[in-house]
């Protein structure tokens, strides 16, 4: 008898590929396989939901196949579809086959959006010829919001209607035309034939910073040119009394050096703000703000007036004449330059304003009350994953509902600005990679996990370098220009309707009485 050890059988080495081969004087070089790994289990495949749900929906299709005899309608229909999916462009139903073309041409709308807003920055006056005609195309896109937007990048590419020298404006006859036709185009029954009204807007704001015609039709003056935000329009009650008057005869609230400047629109634009932010206003305090809102709007127009009356006379001088002609000071010029030190200085003044918060990465376990029957079985559900995560090897059977409980990974977040209190208070509280306490709000419970932390810090002026100094040049610009208003208005001859002692008796006159009308 012989005694010893043996060894256990191994298994056979899986046959190699091979790497290369020799065929005459050339060789050939073979890439070698994938190599082959097990996909990674996801949180549901860990907690053992996964293999339980799979085996209850095989065991609900059995018995819907055994009922199909008796009850046909039980069995299942064929699977919906998504409406742009691909087989459907081939589906012989035309309704089906239009709604995916359909709905695959709006999903695109993003990523139009996102090229015009980066042509926009480029201009049609540079190395591209072909940006001028691309904004042209979406002109006429179906999709509103690509048309409003390349609308925009082109009055965008214009500039300020004061602004003379516009290098990278898109502003050829071409453009200015189709800009033309979308503000007043019209069919056969005067309707527009541009059917959104900020489209139109826009366009003719476009073709006011190209210097073309922008004057709306008299019976639509919330389309006119003007950079307030598009709003809803809206007529408020009352009206003030420094106003009132005028705006029953769309009468005068101003003149800039024999221009007038009428209520049309100011009145209008202070009504939309007042109906978005001060609806719960009683009626004195309401009256007070757009008395007050109305002056500041007369101001805002007395001050492009005059800018603009400032641009035509420099046109009509000419470059050279602009220097010496008397009342007019030499075209503004901001300082494109800016040095290190003031860079650094903005950086320590504005320093709250380049600190990032403390963050984290996380997860959460939720059970939303309405995907369950009772509050109960929501907290008994979600109790039952949270111990399944820990490992706990004592649990029960799963509760009911336990396949609701949904779970979300969250990239970096400030606490601070997570609506739910009591999940933001666990996500500043909690340790890495510990699970939280059951909380509770108003939609349902969560469980929270923090993944990673990621402490405050301040970014520093090297990084910030460039936005600090398109700022300060902002700046520059903004200060520059108040400076030339400041000028203007004093070489100006200017009346408001708020100049008279007695409002209501010059709105009712509609003329400022003589001597009255003095220049600042």
């Amino acid at each position: 008898m012989y005694l010893g050890c043996a060894s256990a059988p191994t298994a056979p080495e899986e046959p190699t590929h091979p790497t290369s081969a020799v065929a005459g004087d050339t060789t050939v070089v073979a890439v070698a396989p994938a190599s082959k790994c097990c996909p990674k289990p996801t949180l549901w495949d860990f907690l053992g939901v996964s293999a339980a749900l799979k085996g209850v929906a095989g065991l609900g299709r059995r018995v819907v196949n055994r009922l199909g005899s008796r009850f046909p309608g039980l069995e299942p229909g064929p699977p919906m579809t998504a409406i742009a999916d691909p087989a459907n462009l081939d589906s012989p139903d035309p309704s089906v086959a239009a709604a995916a073309e359909a709905k695959q041409e709006e999903d695109k709308a993003p990523q139009k959006i996102k090229a015009i807003r980066y042509l926009a920055t480029l201009g049609c006056g540079g190395c591209y010829p072909g940006i001028e005609a691309a904004l042209l195309a979406k002109l006429e896109d179906c999709t509103e919001e690509v048309r409003y937007e390349a609308v925009k990048a082109l009055r965008g590419t214009a500039g300020d209607p004061c602004q003379v020298c516009k290098a990278k404006a898109c502003c050829s006859p071409k453009v200015l035309e189709a800009l033309d036709k979308i503000a007043n185009d019209t069919d056969d029954q005067g309707c527009y034939k541009e059917p959104s009204p900020r489209v139109r807007r826009q366009a003719r704001l476009a073709m006011q910073g190209c210097g073309g015609s922008a004057a709306p039709p008299e019976d639509v003056p919330t389309e006119g040119p003007t950079d307030e935000p598009d709003a809803a329009a809206g007529q408020p009650a009352e009206q003030t009394a420094a106003a009132s008057e005028a705006e029953k005869s769309g009468a005068v609230l101003a003149r800039v050096n024999g221009e007038e400047i009428r209520d049309t629109q100011i009145v209008a634009v202070v009504d939309r703000h007042l109906q978005q932010v001060a609806t719960e206003l009683p009626a004195p305090a309401r009256s007070q703000l757009r008395q007050s809102l109305i002056r500041r709007e007369v101001d805002r127009s007395i001050q492009q007036a005059l800018l603009r009356q400032d641009a035509q006379r420099r046109q009509q001088l000419g470059a050279a004449g602009a220097e010496t002609a008397g009342g007019v000071m030499p075209a503004y010029f901001v300082n494109p330059s800016v040095s290190a030190e003031e860079i650094d200085a903005y950086h320590r003044a504005h320093l709250d304003r380049f600190t990032l918060p403390a963050d984290v990465r996380w997860e959460s376990l939720h059970a939303r009350f309405a995907r369950f029957a009772s509050r109960d079985e929501a907290r008994q559900a979600l109790e039952y994953v949270k111990l399944k995560a820990l490992g706990d090897a004592r649990l029960p059977h799963p509760p009911r509902g336990v396949e609701r409980v949904e779970t979300e990974t969250y990239g970096w977040t400030d606490p601070e600005q997570v609506a739910a209190a009591p999940v933001a208070k666990a996500l500043a509280s909690l340790p890495v990679g510990a699970l939280g306490h059951l909380v509770e709000d108003a939609s349902g419970l969560y469980v929270v996990r923090v993944l990673e932390r990621r402490p405050g810090r301040v970014i520093p002026a090297s990084e910030a370098a460039e936005q600090i100094r398109q700022e300060i040049i902002q700046s520059r610009r903004q200060r520059t220009q108040q400076q030339r208003v400041d000028h203007l208005r004093r070489q100006s001859v200017i009346w408001t309707l708020f100049d008279e002692p007695t409002p209501a008796a010059v709105g009712a006159t509609n003329q400022p009485p003589r001597g009255h009308e003095t220049a600042r």
